[in-house]
C-alpha cells in the first residue's frame, strides 16, 4: 500500500514538472515564465523525492532526499527573488516606468 502511493506521489510529481515545462513554454512574459517554472517544478520536485523515500525505505535514502527537499525549499525562492531582481535591474528605461522608485 505504502507503495503505491509512493507511485501515485511521484507521478504527480512528474505531472507538475511537466505542468511547469508547459507554463514555462507558454507564458508570455519573464515573470510569469520565472513564477510557473520555479513554483510547480520546486513542488513536483519535491513530490517526486517524497514519493521515492516512501517506495524505498533505506533510512540513507530518507535522509537524503529529506536534505534535498530542505535544499529545493530553501533555494528556489531565493534563486527565483534573484532572477527577477536581475530582471528588473537590467530593463531598458521605457519598461522600468511601469515599475515604481523605490
Amino acid at each position: 500500500m505504502i507503495q503505491l502511493i509512493g507511485e501515485i506521489l511521484i507521478f504527480l510529481g512528474s505531472i507538475f514538472v511537466f505542468l511547469a515545462v508547459v507554463g514555462f513554454i507558454k507564458m508570455p512574459d519573464f515573470y510569469m515564465k520565472l513564477q510557473a517554472a520555479s513554483k510547480a517544478s520546486a513542488f513536483g520536485a519535491a513530490l517526486v523525492l517524497i514519493g521515492s523515500s516512501l517506495i524505498i525505505p533505506d533510512l540513507n535514502f530518507v535522509i537524503t532526499n529529506f536534505t534535498l527537499f530542505i535544499f529545493l525549499l530553501i533555494t528556489t525562492p531565493i534563486a527565483t527573488h534573484a532572477l527577477a531582481y536581475a530582471k528588473k535591474k537590467r530593463m531598458s528605461s521605457r519598461e522600468s516606468e511601469a515599475w515604481p522608485r523605490s
